[in-house]
């Protein structure tokens, strides 16, 4: 244990060759960068002394607990994201985005990694917190382009509904503008995805012994598994929320926060 602490020490002393580089050269903001540094230490000592005892316990229930708060954490990013208002539109992206986790998690772990338990916290953890800290920003910038899309056109919603068009017809043309546009930036950083994020995890894996074809395997999984939990929260989400948005013609705007992201 103290040969580990000094290896680890040696490890972390290595930040003063960037911190004397940016002091040698005068950085202005250095008391800034020194500041996200301590602070980034301090969420990683939360965050890997409440897993450590998350994985220790491994309980089921504790498990699933920590999946309902992290669901909520990620909507208010998602709300926040697409600048919406919390009190419309909180409660079905959480539904939506907690059934798509817990669909896509268990679809992972049971059927794919073949894992008996499927709530034991080596698995069902490190999946969902990869669905969620890779999906937040992507779901926001989608829904905010289909809901400022449905506002924009909702001339022509209302027109091919009075004309005896369902529902999912008279918002397909305006979810599909939002998927293009909203997935535009991703497919463009979907190789830098691929360069830097899940060479993560096959490093990550090839670090715990792992087979590196398995690696690989897991690693290709895990990145479809993603999209499809993004594209699955997305469509819940926008069924979900179709009553208040489209019941009312009064009602339409009040989903957007931000009026002015309305204008054309």
């Amino acid at each position: 244990m103290e040969s580990l602490s000094i290896r680890v020490l040696l490890g972390l002393l290595l930040i003063v060759i960037p911190l004397y580089l940016f002091y040698a050269i005068g950085m202005k903001r250095l008391n800034t960068f020194v500041v996200s540094v301590v602070r980034m230490g301090i969420q990683l000592a939360v965050a890997g002394m409440y897993m450590y005892w998350l994985f220790d316990v491994n309980n089921p229930w504790l498990n699933l607990l920590w999946l309902l708060l992290m669901c909520g954490v990620t909507t208010g990013m998602v709300v926040q994201q697409a600048r919406l208002s919390y009190k419309n539109a909180f409660l079905p992206l959480y539904v939506s985005i907690l059934v798509a986790a817990l669909l896509i998690s268990l679809y992972i772990v049971r059927l794919v990694m073949n894992v008996e338990q499927v709530f034991t916290a080596r698995w069902f953890i490190p999946v969902n917190v990869l669905f969620l800290s890779l999906s937040a920003e992507t779901l926001g910038r989608v829904l905010r382009e289909y809901y400022i899309g449905l506002i924009r056109f909702r001339e022509h919603y209302y027109y091919k509904v009075g004309n005896g068009a369902s529902w999912i017809q008279a918002v397909s043309p305006i979810l599909r503008r939002a998927l293009d546009r909203g997935y535009l930036r991703v497919s463009q950083r979907l190789s830098l995805c691929g360069l830097v994020v899940f060479p993560g995890v096959f490093i990550g894996l090839l670090m715990m012994d792992a087979n590196p074809w398995y690696a690989v395997v897991v690693t290709a999984v895990l990145l479809v598994a993603t999209l499809a939990f993004q594209v699955l929260a997305i469509v819940l989400s926008v069924f979900l929320t179709q009553r208040i948005v489209t019941t009312l013609r009064g009602q339409i705007t009040d989903i957007i926060i931000d009026k002015h992201l309305l204008r054309p």
